[in-house]
């Protein structure tokens, strides 16, 4: 996830549905992985010069860990973790084992997002994607009744929803996998969300 696009209508998608699915399962933690991919802050141009954004204003609307206070409101009776280490697509072997450990880690069963830019591959993984591979070792790591929850933004192709949905369904090698839009919002994402059964 790019951190520029932090706060627009996807999020609110995004979070909304984590939030349902977690009530509903009762299910107490939710982890977002980022796959942050940090842009580098613009500057303004003025009369007078070009004028760098302050550090404060920044981190404010760039700081994707700010949804973990979804966890601190006493309605949610959520935790919410985001994990940010930065996303680098020529290390993403790392990236994956890294996560997969913190996943495995917790004991508890918990929803888990993956947040790439665009979703799961197509043909070849750019830095805005998740391989197949690397969406079946993490589902490998999610414990038992817990879910693992995709960030799918349309493909070119007119078909693309059911497309992604098995792609995912595959990875994950189970038979039920869920569809949450919001087309009234935003009509180019889905999150697509699988359940772990048990062992």
């Amino acid at each position: 996830m790019r951190d520029t696009w932090y706060g627009d209508h996807r999020d609110l998608i995004k979070w909304g549905m984590l939030v349902h699915l977690a009530r509903r399962e009762g299910i107490r933690r939710i982890v977002q992985i980022a796959f942050l991919r940090e842009d580098a802050k613009p500057t303004l141009k003025t009369d007078r010069g070009d004028v760098d954004i302050a550090d404060e204003v920044w981190s404010h609307f760039r700081n994707v860990k700010l949804v973990e206070k979804l966890g601190q409101d006493a309605k949610s009776k959520l935790e919410v973790e985001v994990i940010d280490q930065p996303f680098d697509h020529k290390r993403r072997e790392a990236y994956i084992q890294n996560v997969s450990k913190l996943l495995k880690d917790h004991r508890e069963k918990k929803v888990v997002l993956l947040d790439p830019d665009n979703g799961i591959e197509p043909q070849r993984a750019g830095p805005e994607h998740v391989k197949k591979t690397e969406v079946k070792e993490i589902w490998s790591s999610v414990r038992p009744l817990g879910w693992l929850v995709l960030y799918q933004h349309r493909r070119r192709s007119v078909d693309w929803l059911d497309l992604t949905r098995e792609e995912f369904r595959r990875a994950c090698s189970t038979e039920e996998v869920e569809t949450y839009r919001a087309p009234h919002i935003a009509n180019d994402v889905a999150f697509f969300a699988a359940r772990r059964q048990r062992l």
